[in-house]
C-alpha cells in the first residue's frame, strides 16, 4: 500500500513538474529543449556539459558530438490535453488497483494489521515531496496542475478494499465462532456420556459448595457446561471486538491517533487524509454482524 501511495504521489508530481507551465513559465521541458536548441545554435554539442566527466572521452565521437534535429518548432502542452490524458490515466489505473490491493489484503489475518497499514500510509503521505513545502498544499497544487481538480490516493485507491476487508476478518471469525458454538451447544445437548453429574442435576449443583465461586450462573440456573461455554464464547467475541477497535478512533492507540490529536490543535494544518471517516460505517456493520450471528 505504501508503494502505490508513493507512486501514484510521485507520478502526478513529475508529470506536474515536467509538463505543466507554472507561475506564467513555460514548463520544464520546453525550458529545456530550448536551451538545447540554443546550445545547438551556437556550435555546442548535447553532452558538452560532461566534457570534463572521466568517462567522455571514451564515448565514441558521433556520441560527443550528438544533437538533435527539430522538425517542428517546440510548443506547450495544453493543460486542458494534460488533465485530460492524466485523468484517463488515473480511471484506467483505478479498477486495477482496486482488485491488487484487494488480493494482497487477503494475506493480512487481522484488523490490528490492517490500521498498522493505514498508519504507514498516512505516514507517507503527510510528508512533503520538497523540504520545506507544505505537504498538503503542495498536493492540491500538483493535482491541480496535473489533473485540474484534487483526488485523494487514500479514499480512491485503498480505503475501500482495506475497509471491505476488515468486514471479511470479522464477519469470518463470526462465522468460525457460529460454527463453534452450534457444535459445542450439540455436544453439551446430545453427548451426556460428557457432562458431569452436576450437569445433569440442576438442583443438586445450585446447592454444591463446588461451585461456590459460580453464584451468577447459579443464580441463572447455569449448569458447569452451560457457563463453560459461555465464558469461552464472551472471550472469543471479546477478541474480535478488541481487534475491531484498532481501526477505530477513541481506540486508535498508535501515533496516528496521537498525531491527529495533536494537529488538531493547529486550526491550519491540514491532514492527508481523514483515517477514521468511515468509523461509523464500520460499527453499523459489526453490529449488523454480531445481530445475525445472535439471530442464528
Amino acid at each position: 500500500m505504501v508503494h502505490l501511495a508513493t507512486c501514484i504521489r510521485a507520478s502526478l508530481h513529475l508529470i506536474a513538474s515536467i509538463f505543466s507551465q507554472q507561475d506564467g513559465e513555460h514548463s520544464l521541458l520546453f525550458q529545456t529543449l530550448d536551451r538545447i536548441i540554443q546550445s545547438q545554435s551556437q556550435g555546442e554539442p548535447l553532452l558538452s556539459e560532461f566534457t570534463a566527466r572521466s568517462y567522455f572521452k571514451h564515448l565514441p565521437s558521433d556520441i560527443k558530438k550528438f544533437g538533435p534535429n527539430l522538425r517542428i518548432t517546440p510548443t506547450e502542452i495544453p493543460q486542458e490535453t494534460l488533465h485530460s490524458l492524466c485523468n484517463e490515466w488515473i480511471n484506467n489505473i483505478t479498477d486495477d488497483e482496486h482488485r491488487s490491493v484487494a488480493q494482497l489484503l487477503q494475506h493480512v489475518p487481522t484488523v490490528k494489521a490492517l490500521s498498522s497499514i493505514r498508519l504507514s500510509v498516512f505516514d507517507v503521505l503527510k510528508e512533503p515531496l520538497k523540504e520545506g513545502s507544505v505537504p498538503q498544499d503542495e498536493w492540491e497544487n500538483t493535482c491541480q496542475l496535473a489533473l485540474g481538480h484534487k483526488i485523494s490516493i487514500w479514499t480512491q485507491f485503498i480505503e475501500p478494499a482495506l475497509y471491505q476487508r476488515a468486514e471479511e476478518i470479522v464477519g469470518g471469525n463470526i462465522e468460525n465462532i457460529s460454527s463453534h458454538a452450534t457444535a459445542a451447544i450439540t455436544e453439551i445437548a446430545e453427548d451426556g456420556g460428557l457432562l458431569s453429574r452436576f450437569d445433569c442435576n440442576i438442583i443438586s449443583y445450585m446447592w454444591s459448595p463446588e461451585a461456590s465461586s459460580s453464584y451468577h450462573g447459579e443464580s441463572k440456573t447455569m449448569t458447569p457446561a452451560i457457563m463453560r461455554f459461555c465464558i469461552d464464547l464472551n472471550e472469543k467475541l471479546h477478541t474480535i471486538l478488541e481487534d475491531i477497535q484498532h481501526l477505530l478512533l477513541e481506540k486508535d492507540h498508535t501515533k496516528l491517533a496521537s498525531h491527529i490529536s495533536k494537529k488538531r490543535m493547529e486550526s491550519q494544518y491540514k491532514f492527508p487524509f481523514d483515517a477514521h471517516a468511515k468509523d461509523n460505517d464500520l460499527r453499523r456493520r459489526v453490529a449488523s454482524l454480531m445481530e445475525g450471528f445472535i439471530n442464528q
